[in-house]
């Protein structure tokens, strides 16, 4: 493996780590509401924004990673 292919393969675990945690934040937003909004409800009003926009965020980037893995050869790719 070349050295671009080993870095290329680090950065794409990374950005599949971030998508994760998000999707998990969004979960646990939107899904297991403790109750947490009853104590401070303007920073749980922060913290579900924060998630919605993660989730646009992660569906963007897993499109154009499909959109580049799609046709290497059209974006200067091997």
């Amino acid at each position: 493996m070349t050295a671009t292919g080993a870095f290329a393969t680090i950065v794409l675990e990374r950005v599949l780590d971030v998508l994760t945690v998000l999707a998990l934040l969004a979960l646990f937003i939107f899904v297991f509401d403790p109750g947490v909004g009853r104590a401070s409800p303007t920073a749980w009003a922060a913290v579900k924004w924060a998630g919605a926009d993660g989730r646009r965020w992660r569906l963007a980037a897993l499109v154009v990673m499909f959109v580049l893995a799609g046709d290497p050869h059209a974006w200067g790719g091997p």
